[in-house]
């Protein structure tokens, strides 16, 4: 009764869902463990494979999602698909990608502002504890998660803040629109958000 309360009159809506990489998109590190004379690489069944389903089923609702990694940017794109096996999932389904050195706080600002949303609208995942703590304490309004996986993806596919009422054929609009911004490296102030129909988390 609630979470049909909380979806309809959309309580604190997730508008943006924004994934860490290592051993939160894939088992292991890039860097380490997916070198050519490392194999074999760890696996991507289980856990793996449903993060890349649930993000699937996130940007089908109109939620946009990103990347926020401390990685090298050419590296992991030229790694990807040896990574992410079978292709589930490409660079392209996020709107915004962020693989750089800069501190992860930076980055989810930096992300808000492209998206033109709040931080108390967005989802941070990450695995490790201090990159948790340290975004959570930046930014308290961030809603962060990742310590397990299977849970992480139950919140994302059920959780009321992750639902959407009303789908219209806007809904996947809005996420070209915010990629074809973000490219440009421009502010999407002027866009047209009321293609959201959906909101926070806790």
């Amino acid at each position: 009764m609630v979470t049909a309360y909380r979806t309809t009159k959309q309580v604190d809506q997730v508008k943006a869902v924004v994934f860490d990489l290592d051993n939160t998109l894939w088992r292991g590190q890039i860097t380490e463990h997916y070198r050519p004379e490392a194999q074999p690489w760890p696996r991507t069944d289980g856990w793996p494979l449903g993060i890349w389903e649930a993000i699937h089923y996130l940007r089908a609702r109109g939620i946009l999602v990103a990347i926020c990694s401390k990685n090298d940017y050419d590296y992991v794109k030229n790694r990807w698909d040896d990574v992410i096996e079978p292709k589930f999932l490409s660079l392209e389904d996020f709107a915004s990608v962020k693989i750089n050195q800069l501190p992860k706080t930076q980055n989810i600002i930096d992300i808000c502002t492209e998206f033109n949303i709040q931080p108390k609208n967005v989802v941070f995942l990450n695995d490790n504890p201090v990159e948790r703590s340290a975004v959570a304490s930046a930014l308290p309004d961030v809603r962060v998660i990742g310590a397990n996986p299977y849970l992480t993806r139950r919140i994302l596919l059920w959780s009321a803040e992750t639902q959407s009422v009303h789908m219209t054929e806007e809904t996947g609009s809005c996420e070209t629109m915010v990629s074809d911004q973000t490219e440009r490296e421009e502010t999407p102030s002027s866009m047209d958000w009321t293609c959201y129909g959906f909101v926070p988390v806790d």
